[in-house]
């Protein structure tokens, strides 16, 4: 199984939309992956999902400081 907890959209500081990253995702054969943007929820939906053919794990990324 290949896995990728740590994505990031042009949301965030990525370079690609979701429909970009979905495309990889299928061609790179993942088993689950996550987008964690900065400070936001990506949304990205059920079909999108199954286009990937790979298992979803919704995720966030936090700034914090002490």
């Amino acid at each position: 199984m290949i896995f990728d907890m740590h994505i990031h959209t042009n949301q965030s500081d990525g370079e690609m939309t979701v429909d970009e990253i979905i495309s990889k995702i299928k061609e790179s054969g993942l088993s689950y992956f996550s987008i964690t943007d900065h400070e936001i929820f990506t949304i990205i939906t059920e079909e999108q999902i199954a286009r990937t053919g790979a298992d979803y794990c919704p995720g966030i990324e936090f700034t914090c400081s002490p």
